[in-house]
């Protein structure tokens, strides 16, 4: 198996994961809650395995979590965890979580 070339390592071929798990920082999106569902929708309707979202409230202000809790109490795949601040180091946090892939987005200033 050839694992590079001329140009540097080859990306090799890996099989689809079986679960998808999204973990989105969420700190008052409460006016933009039905876009993101929306969007993350149609995301759902392209991914060929299972898929989960976990929409950790940033101690919001605002409607955020009354939000993103209905849309949870609605949909299955979507997980509000307890708690509101986000940990310096989630991903230890992230371990109960049953995935085969995480993907993870926190942009802190």
């Amino acid at each position: 198996m050839q694992t590079q070339n001329s140009n540097g390592p080859l990306l090799q071929p890996r099989p689809y994961p079986t679960l998808l798990t999204l973990v989105i920082p969420m700190y008052n999106e409460g006016s933009v809650v039905a876009l993101i569902r929306n969007v993350l929708d149609e995301f759902m309707t392209e991914v060929k395995g299972e898929t989960e979202f976990i929409l950790v409230n940033d101690d919001s202000t605002d409607s955020t979590l009354t939000q993103i809790a209905a849309w949870a109490y609605e949909d299955p795949r979507v997980k509000v965890p307890r708690g509101q601040m986000i940990p310096s180091d989630p991903l230890p946090s992230l371990a109960a979580v049953q995935r085969t892939s995480v993907l993870y987005d926190c942009k802190r200033n």
